[in-house]
Parts: C-alpha cells; structure tokens; sequence
C-alpha cells in the first residue's frame, strides 16, 4: 500500500518487481503530478483570486507562458509550480494544504495530535526536496501501466485536493486489473475520515 508520495514508491516498485507483489493498494497517490497541480491551480484562482492575480503580474507567470510556447511538458510542469508557489505565498499556505488533505478539518486536528503525541511528525524536508526547482518530480507520470499485472485497488477521496480525483480515476482506467474506489466524506486521508469504510473495502480486496 503506498499513500500520496508513497503512492509513487509503491507503484514504481510494483512495475519493477511484479513478480514480489500480490496484490497492490494505491491510496491518494501520487501518479500524475502535472494533472494534479494543475488542479491546484483551479483551487487557488477559485478560493484565492487576489493571489492568483498577483502571481499572474509576475515573472513566474512570463516563464510558464514561455514554457506552453516550446511545447515541453516537464518545463511546463516546473513552470506552473512556480506560479502556484508564488500565489501560496501570500496566503496562509498551510491552511490551503490542510483544506486539500482534509475535507472535515476535525481530523486534521486529530491528525496533528497523533502525530505530536507519537513525534513522528511531518517536517517537511521531503517535500521541500522533490518540489525544489532543480526537481523533476513535477513532472512525474506513471505510465507503466501494463507491467502492472497484479490486482490492483485505487483509491481516493472526493475532496482530495492535493492529487484530486481526476489522476486517480485516470490511474485505474488505465491499469489491467484495477479498481476504482472513491470515498465520498474523506479527503487526501480516508482512513482518518472514513476507517471503517476503508477497513471494510481494502480487507475485503485483501481476502478475495
């Protein structure tokens, strides 16, 4: 089972070694992070218009002009990035993550205080390394679709507003023998918003 980025670990390590995996889980992962930002940037025009306008009057915004004009999609990505960036920095940045992974914010709450509690908290440093500027992470797609012989259960939030429903649904079209699973209460974590729904659906696709 591999969850957001770990999504992506899971899925590269399953099209490398199927014959080590038996059954595979995608959960809210990361699988198409130009579709996905690309989502971001609907949330930010749509909840915070005066810092998308912002970032749109900036140099940012010229080079990812410049980047759709050559036509190369990972400078596309980058570029976009950057002008998400830029828009996020003029609002509380952690408070519009937090509205993308939880759709009920009681959660985050309760999150946040497991994690404190437990110390193993997310410091950021892993993101801040696959989103810095010389990262080709924005860029990534899965594509190894076929190799993926295994079954395989994907699933997502409805709310999930950090790799959003599209790039999920997308992921299990593509897969040979997948199956799409969507959790209608929850966000980036439905085990947190809906765990006995997700106890149900994974340990019934465990058993089968």
């Amino acid at each position: 089972m591999g969850h957001s980025f770990g999504g992506t670990i899971a899925l590269e390590y399953a099209a490398l070694y199927p014959q080590y995996v038996q059954k595979l889980v995608i959960l809210d992962g990361a699988a198409d992070l130009p579709t996905s930002l690309g989502e971001w940037q609907t949330q930010i025009q749509q909840r915070y218009p005066a810092a998308w306008k912002f970032a749109l009057n900036s140099t940012k915004t010229k080079a990812f002009q410049g980047a759709l004009s050559k036509g190369d999609q990972c400078a596309i990505a980058k570029a976009a990035l950057a002008v998400d960036t830029l828009a996020l920095s003029r609002i509380d940045g952690a408070q519009f993550h937090h509205e993308q992974q939880f759709h009920d914010q009681r959660f985050q709450a309760e999150q946040h205080a497991l994690e404190a509690k437990s110390g193993l908290t997310n410091t950021g440093k892993m993101s801040a390394t696959y989103f810095a500027p010389k990262s080709d992470f924005p860029c990534y797609r899965f594509s190894a679709y076929e190799k993926l012989t295994m079954p395989v259960l994907v699933i997502v939030g409805w709310y999930d507003g950090a790799v959003g429903v599209k790039s999920m649904r997308s992921l299990a079209n593509q897969l040979p023998h997948a199956r799409f699973d969507e959790f209608d209460l929850s966000a980036h974590f439905p085990y947190a918003e809906e765990p006995d729904k997700f106890e149900l659906d994974v340990g019934t696709f465990l058993s089968e």
